[in-house]
């Protein structure tokens, strides 16, 4: 074998087992287009050493328009090699290699959306947090720390009145912010909280969108109230849970531990743990509640108890960021019961209802149509 055949096998060894460089891939793509897709004719050396010249005048631009400058020492070092390869190299091969695939994750491989948390500060300015870590500059003077998934306020001097931030995580997964009086806080997806970066006065206030589970850091003497769409939540010394999505009915506060008084218009309602509150209209209805149903999404499940698909599938539908046809009405009061591991890809939560004989799907691009198995 001449050593130009061991060269061109070796790339397309290194190909084959996934180690071979941008540079070398965009070559052999550019060649095998141009050359291996079509065998129903006979290249002399001549054509084909005209077809890597042709290759190499518009590689450079192609790398340009992607961005990628910085490799082109390597892809030229990679062409002058392929240079050399003659005619043999092409029949030894016998068959043309197909052409290399850009890999497309199918529909259904979607995982929970990742579109970025976002702090936005006093002024209106705001940026996406990366995984940085360490101490985070803002625009205001704020002290505050990053840590991957999670955020951190010091408590500060403060004169006048306190800047307010606000957090939004527009990723599938939870992130965690800890509040400058030691409050614990977990926003889920879709979900944001609006604060005071240090607390002042005889009140600590918040306010929600979504849903958000909260460790209180009490404090008697500065009580923490979350406000919430038309319900206060008053905290008295406790762990709570607050689903406050706009395309939900309903808006639910589940006490974990502790004790907290949620108000709505004229109706007040103790909670003690393990019950629920459940706000529409002017009115309140408490009841007693599976906890960890409740907070099942902090450790990435679904968990759901006879439960309508219209309720799981918009919980879906904001983790996975898809949209909803229901291309048979009734399929949305259907009900099931399980549990699914909500961090992994669509597919895995579809196929769940699958199994169960009644209902069926059809993924386009974002799109989840539903309709009843016949």
């Amino acid at each position: 074998m001449e050593v130009q055949d061991i060269i061109i096998k070796a790339l397309l060894e290194k190909y084959k087992a996934g180690t071979i460089t941008e540079g070398e891939k965009a070559i052999l793509d550019k060649w095998y287009l141009h050359v291996a897709v079509d065998n129903s004719e006979e290249l002399s050396e001549e054509e084909i050493l005209q077809t890597f010249d042709t290759v190499l005048t518009s590689l450079e631009e192609v790398i340009a328009e992607k961005r990628i400058r910085r490799l082109w020492p390597r892809v030229a070092a990679a062409a002058s090699i392929l240079l050399v390869i003659s005619v043999t190299v092409y029949f030894t091969i016998h068959k043309p290699v197909a052409p290399i695939q850009i890999a497309v994750v199918p529909p259904e491989g979607l995982t929970p959306m990742n579109k970025g948390v976002v702090l936005k500060m006093a002024g209106g300015k705001q940026f996406v947090l990366g995984h940085a870590q360490g101490a985070l500059s803002t625009a205001d003077g704020t002290k505050v720390k990053q840590s991957g998934e999670a955020l951190t306020y010091e408590q500060a001097s403060v004169e006048g009145v306190p800047v307010v931030h606000t957090l939004t995580n527009n990723n599938g997964n939870k992130y965690s912010l800890t509040l400058a009086d030691g409050t614990e806080v977990y926003l889920d997806a879709a979900s944001s909280i609006t604060y005071p970066v240090a607390f002042k006065g005889k009140q600590r206030k918040v306010s929600i969108t979504g849903q958000v589970y909260f460790k209180v850091k009490h404090n008697a003497a500065m009580p923490f109230y979350v406000i919430v769409k038309d319900e206060i939540i008053e905290d008295i010394g406790t762990e709570f849970n607050i689903n406050a999505y706009e395309n939900e009915a309903t808006l639910k506060t589940t006490l974990i531990g502790g004790a907290v008084n949620v108000t709505r218009d004229k109706a007040s309602v103790l909670l003690k743990p393990g019950e629920q509150t459940v706000g529409f209209g002017v009115g309140l209805i408490k009841k007693t509640v599976d906890l960890e149903e409740t907070t099942a999404w902090l450790q990435g499940k679904l968990i759901f108890d006879d439960e309508t698909l219209e309720s799981i599938m918009n919980r879906v539908a904001r983790i996975y960021d898809v949209n909803l046809v229901w291309v048979d009405e009734t399929a949305r009061k259907l009900k099931f019961g399980g549990s699914i591991n909500r961090t992994k890809s669509l597919s895995s939560v579809l196929n769940f209802f699958r199994e169960t004989g009644k209902i069926d799907f059809i993924v386009e691009g974002k799109t989840v149509k539903i309709f009843k198995k016949k």
